[in-house]
C-alpha cells in the first residue's frame, strides 16, 4: 500500500497521478490519528520532506525496523528553526529497533 501526505487538493491530485492508493491531507485530516488508526502496525518505510509536526507523526507511527528517510524540512526553510520542547526520540527509535536517515542529494 502506498500513501502519500499534502497540503492541498491540487496535491492531492498529484499523488494520486503518481499511484497513492491514499493520501492524507494533513490540513484537514489529522495526520497522527489517520496513520495510527490506519496502520496500527506501523510504516515500514517513510520519506518526509515537511517536518514540524509532520516529522513527530511519521517519528511516532515508525513500524518495528521501521526508516525514516529525511529528504527536507520544508516547514523551516528560511524561518527561525523551531525550538523542540518535548521528548526527545531516541526512546521511539530505540525500542522499535527503528532508523531515521538523511538524504542530502549533493552527497550523493
Amino acid at each position: 500500500m502506498l500513501f502519500g501526505t499534502c497540503s492541498s487538493q491540487v496535491k492531492a491530485e498529484l499523488l494520486k497521478e503518481l499511484g497513492c492508493d491514499r493520501i492524507i491531507n494533513y490540513h484537514t485530516e489529522n495526520l497522527n490519528q489517520v496513520l495510527k488508526q490506519e496502520y496500527p502496525n506501523g510504516i515500514n518505510l517513510i520519506f518526509e520532506c515537511v517536518g514540524k509536526e509532520v516529522f513527530d507523526s511519521c517519528i511516532n507511527n515508525l513500524a518495528v525496523r521501521g526508516r525514516l528517510v529525511v529528504v527536507g524540512f520544508i516547514s523551516e526553510y528560511a524561518k527561525t528553526l523551531e525550538q523542540v520542547t518535548q521528548p526527545r526520540i531516541y526512546h521511539q527509535l530505540f525500542w522499535k529497533a527503528a532508523s531515521v536517515r538523511g538524504f542530502f542529494m549533493p552527497h550523493y
